[in-house]
């Protein structure tokens, strides 16, 4: 089931679309490298290199990942889907069709965070993996679920075109508590903020606040009218 409802939203244009973003992340990482620096600098700055590679990666992915999850998952009611109503319950083809675009989300999200993550290893002089930077990975890859989620929330098919505006919103909200923290609004919407690192249960709280939004995401869909 999870194939046949992958192969109904998955075409060549929309791959095509999704490979150009790895392909955007995986160049903006080596331009962050720097690459060209001779072997002694990067020996002599290593602290510093590590710091703007993982700082600047951090970053940008908080702006590219949104964007990719919302073109990925925008669409997500088509009328093929519908369709196959008439020979499997709704709620059926609900939950393969939310676990359908989760799997291809956190696929992707992997493929991101290994070749950020282990890469410069290979390719730099100064740079030791930390357990600090890949728990960023990790909430960034979160976060991608639950962007994925108010997607299925807010997003139906007559009003598909302003899933961008989560994508914006999920942006600008991530400068503002990078330039303001604050912590109730982290929790109103656990969006990725590297000052919750060191707060214990905010992975919990972010996979917990993943699943309210999922159950609450899936009644709905169950519920919407076709029309």
């Amino acid at each position: 089931m999870t194939y046949l409802i992958f192969s109904y939203w998955m075409t060549k244009q929309k791959m095509a679309i999704y490979l150009l973003f790895i392909v955007v992340i995986f160049v903006l990482s080596l331009s962050f490298m720097q690459l060209d620096e001779n072997v002694f600098n990067q020996i002599a700055y290593h602290k510093d290199f590590q710091s703007y590679y993982e700082h600047m990666t951090v970053e940008y992915l908080s702006i590219v990942f949104p964007l990719m999850v919302v073109m990925i998952s925008m669409h997500h009611e088509t009328r093929p889907l519908e369709m196959l109503y008439a020979y499997f319950s709704r709620e059926k083809v609900t939950i393969y069709k939310m676990l359908s675009y989760i799997i291809f989300i956190i696929w992707i999200s992997l493929i991101a965070v290994i070749f950020i993550y282990c890469m410069p290893s290979f390719l730099t002089h100064y740079y030791h993996p930390n357990l600090r930077f890949f728990l960023m990975l990790l909430m960034l890859s979160t976060q991608n679920l639950i962007v994925l989620g108010f997607v299925f929330l807010l997003i139906h098919k007559r009003h598909q075109s302003f899933a961008i505006l989560i994508a914006i919103a999920c942006i600008i909200y991530h400068m503002q508590l990078q330039d303001n923290f604050n912590t109730f609004r982290y929790y109103l919407l656990p969006i990725f903020d590297q000052h919750m690192l060191s707060y214990k249960y905010n992975f919990s709280y972010q996979i917990l606040y993943l699943a309210l939004c999922l159950c609450v995401s899936y009644i709905k869909m169950i519920k919407t009218e076709i029309v």
